[in-house]
């Protein structure tokens, strides 16, 4: 995605609104914003009135929006900010960041110079934070980046994934910024203003010889405006000034979709983060040298400060041992829940099963019923808690009713039975005997 820079629209043929972006320019000097911000926000105004200009052609691509009148009509503002929107959508594919930078220069132009007050257009939400790029990814980055024929764009990459600088900073940083100790070699992180951030971790040697071997064949030429070779930038493009920052970006870009990994500069300073935390640097030296409000990547600034002698990897270690046994207990605990429901179903089971089959006093079929309630209420007290008290108190009252009749005092003592009568002989039998 490529815009047209902001010295377009000072181009009358491609703008009509020449005048705006002039008088607006001259505003920008009296509101005290950094230049920077004054730069992006008559680029991204100069695009604005660029894409007016062309309402009016007779392609008719952009219909329905009356140039002149957005310029002073607070509905039809509202209607050309939204088609523009839609237009930087649909045409240059551009994400959530690059449409709230554009609505904010133009809220800033119509509140400022035009005194409409700011748009009504709604901002566009990120799709989330940042995340490192994983091991596989930074390798396959750095592979297309060995392949790059320019020693230029080597020393960029190289600069971005090991110096952890932005890309505001590899835009402002001179050779001077190169400078080297005890350590080795590491680069001073300028704004875009000259002014000194810090500096950063000493280089590794890959990217050391990328410097370096861009330095012998780059920035050797004298600067055209009289400068001495060291206070030169250290990425010069066309007229001997620095690269721009999108061009930069740019690089960046091109060397991700070559490596088809959606690397950019930020998610290089994540990376470079996350590994000094592992190397078993302090938090608060990663800060210094990147100049982070937080040491973890990807995470929210540090609520908590972090003793300086006590390694961020310790901490991290920690923590994840902690979780580590968190986990290990939940398991644990899972399994015993498991464990103790099947045993109390299997119980339960059986007791039901010698209850109906007579096998047990009503005594003991409560007590078994019971102790397998306890089973079960371990899993679901809610459920199965005043099952356990009632089938105890069931069995209690069984026991004691049977105690009870055991200890029952005797009654009186009960008349002797009779004998019985001896049977009656049979009439054979006696007429055997008379025969004898």
């Amino acid at each position: 995605m490529r815009l047209s820079p902001a010295r377009h629209a000072a181009d009358a043929r491609w703008c009509p609104e020449r005048e705006v972006w002039e008088s607006y320019r001259a505003t920008l000097e009296r509101c005290g914003l950094s230049a920077g911000t004054r730069r992006v926000y008559a680029s991204r105004l100069g695009e604005f009135l660029g894409w007016l200009a062309r309402t009016r052609t007779e392609d008719g691509a952009h219909a329905g929006v009356d140039a002149a009148l957005a310029l002073r009509d607070g509905a039809e503002r509202e209607r050309a900010v939204r088609r523009f929107r839609e237009h930087l959508v649909d045409e240059h594919g551009c994400g959530a960041a690059t449409i709230n930078n554009y609505l904010a220069a133009l809220d800033h132009f119509y509140r400022t110079h035009q005194g409409l007050g700011a748009t009504g257009a709604s901002r566009e939400r990120p799709a989330g934070p940042a995340t490192a790029p994983d091991s596989t990814e930074l390798r396959r980055f750095q592979a297309v980046v060995a392949r790059l024929p320019s020693p230029r764009d080597r020393a960029i990459c190289a600069l971005a994934r090991y110096g952890g600088l932005r890309v505001a900073e590899l835009a402002a940083a001179g050779v001077d910024d190169v400078v080297y100790d005890e350590d080795g070699m590491r680069v001073v992180a300028r704004g875009p203003d000259g002014t000194v951030r810090r500096t950063g971790p000493v280089l590794p040697e890959a990217a050391r010889a990328a410097v370096e071997h861009w330095l012998r064949r780059g920035p050797s030429a004298p600067s055209p405006d009289g400068r001495s070779r060291d206070r030169r930038p250290l990425f010069p493009g066309r007229g001997g000034r620095g690269l721009s920052e999108r061009r930069i970006r740019q690089i960046l870009a091109e060397v991700a979709a070559a490596a088809t990994v959606p690397v950019t500069a930020h998610r290089l300073r994540l990376a470079l983060t996350a590994q000094l935390c592992r190397s078993g640097h302090p938090a608060a030296q990663v800060q210094r040298w990147l100049g982070g409000r937080s040491p973890e990547p990807g995470a929210s600034p540090v609520r908590r400060p972090v003793p300086a002698d006590r390694p961020l990897p310790e901490i991290a270690e920690a923590r994840a041992q902690r979780i580590a046994e968190a986990r290990a207990r939940l398991e644990r605990t899972r399994a015993e829940a498991a464990r103790l429901a099947a045993t109390g179903e299997r119980l339960l089971a059986r007791a039901t099963h010698q209850i109906r089959s007579g096998h047990l006093t009503v005594a003991r079929a409560h007590k078994a019923a019971a102790a397998a309630y306890e089973y079960l209420a371990d899993t679901d007290p809610a459920r199965y808690g005043g099952k356990v008290r009632s089938s105890q108190e069931a069995a209690t009252a069984a026991r004691e009713r049977s105690r009870a009749c055991r200890t029952r005092p005797a009654g009186p003592a009960s008349p002797p039975a009779e004998s019985p009568a001896p049977p009656a002989s049979t009439g054979r039998r006696r007429r055997t005997h008379e025969r004898t």
